[in-house]
């Protein structure tokens, strides 16, 4: 292919670019047409007004009845056989089978980490981290859609993982906060689900956390 660039409108910050406007057009080998194009980027433009999108769909995957204790603190995980982090299990995990069970936030209320930490020598330590779109100062109702491994961080869609032993540096995930509390900037309640592919494959696996 060969084609051709020109920039409108650059604008730096030390070596980063901050802002940029070009055009282009493009020719494919044996193609009789050309593409041609317009960017125009913001790094300051981060809101997605998409995200949250509220109310929840209806019939959006939810736990089994019964799958989760009626009240208190829990994780569920249900996850397909080739699924790479919980590799097929189903499992339920509360504070009394926990040596530590603790969600929170950071110094940022809207950055919602989780970590379990199972009984025993050898058990394996559950973290999960979401943190949405920058235009959002702490989590909301509703779900959010197309969100990337939180190392992909995209500042208008967030960033998510779940970790067991490892995780994966590439996913897909969908978070739906079905409600959440606040007494100031502490986190006091939380009910959300969500399900997660890694390298976007088709075995996945899907949680509540309450």
């Amino acid at each position: 292919s060969s084609g051709s660039v020109a920039v409108d409108h650059i604008v730096l910050s030390g070596d980063k670019v901050i802002e940029v406007e070009l055009r282009f057009e493009l020719v494919c080998h044996d193609s009789k047409g050309r593409l041609r194009g317009k960017v125009r980027w913001f790094a300051s433009d981060t809101h997605n007004a998409e995200q949250p999108a509220n109310p929840i769909p209806a019939g959006l995957w939810a736990p089994p009845a019964g799958a989760m204790p009626a009240s208190g603190n829990a994780l569920y995980i249900e996850s397909d056989p080739l699924d790479f982090i919980a590799e097929g299990r189903r499992l339920l995990l509360t504070p009394e089978d926990t040596s530590m069970f603790h969600v929170g936030v950071s110094a940022d209320p809207a950055y919602l980490f989780f970590w379990i930490q199972g009984q025993g020598q050898g058990q394996p330590a559950w973290m999960v981290h979401f943190k949405p779109a920058t235009h959002l100062t702490r989590l909301e109702p509703g779900i959010y859609t197309n969100v990337p491994d939180l190392l992909d961080f995209d500042p208008g869609y967030g960033g998510f993982d779940i970790q067991r032993f490892s995780n994966c540096t590439t996913s897909d995930s969908w978070v739906a906060i079905d409600s959440v509390s606040y007494d100031g900037d502490r986190l006091t309640g939380l009910d959300m689900r969500f399900e997660h592919f890694c390298w976007n494959e088709g075995e996945g696996l899907r949680g509540a956390l309450r």
